[in-house]
């Protein structure tokens, strides 16, 4: 099997920008996409997501749990927005093991050729399947509401490599951690 749990805030100020966190090895995703069609996807794999109609602008939390230890394929992929679980459309059947996407770089908001307008906090990876008290509790840790603003917010716009994707790439007090970070 294979288990993984991503998690972000994002902003954005237009439904027009996108933005992406996760693992994109090729056409094979293990990723967030918050979507400039009005949807976000929730992948694990290459055309294998869940998917709800999302046109949110502002700060949201978003998570994305694959867990291919479940024994129906829909519960493999679960997605939070702002620590609620979420009823998916599935496209799909995900497979038990971590997607290939794995083995790719980490983006934090590139998308394609593509960088978005827009503003990441707390972006975390986890190596394990999280459960939903603990996607709730990432969400309310940072209590953030749609009229509040973050002093000191990162803007990261790059791609890393996994062998840049390393706690050392973000200054201290940026509130970004990678945890259980594979290569």
């Amino acid at each position: 099997g294979g288990a993984v749990t991503l998690a972000f805030w994002a902003h954005r100020t237009a439904t027009s920008h996108r933005q992406t966190f996760g693992k994109v090895n090729g056409n094979t995703r293990l990723a967030i996409q918050v979507w400039d069609d009005g949807n976000l996807y929730f992948f694990a794999g290459n055309t294998v997501y869940g998917s709800i109609a999302h046109s949110a602008t502002g700060w949201n939390h978003y998570a994305l749990v694959f867990d291919g230890s479940q024994a129906t394929p829909n519960n493999r992929i679960r997605g939070y927005v702002n620590g609620a679980l979420q009823t998916l459309a599935y496209t799909g059947t995900p497979g038990t093991t971590t997607p290939a996407a794995w083995s790719g770089p980490l983006l934090i908001g590139q998308s394609g050729a593509a960088f978005p307008t827009g503003r990441f906090d707390d972006a975390r990876v986890f190596g394990t399947a999280l459960d939903a008290t603990a996607i709730s509790l990432l969400f309310s840790a940072r209590g953030i509401q749609a009229a509040d603003t973050i002093l000191d917010p990162i803007t990261i716009r790059f791609r890393s490599t996994p062998a840049m994707a390393h706690p050392r790439l973000f200054k201290e007090g940026d509130r970004v951690s990678i945890v259980d970070w594979y290569r």
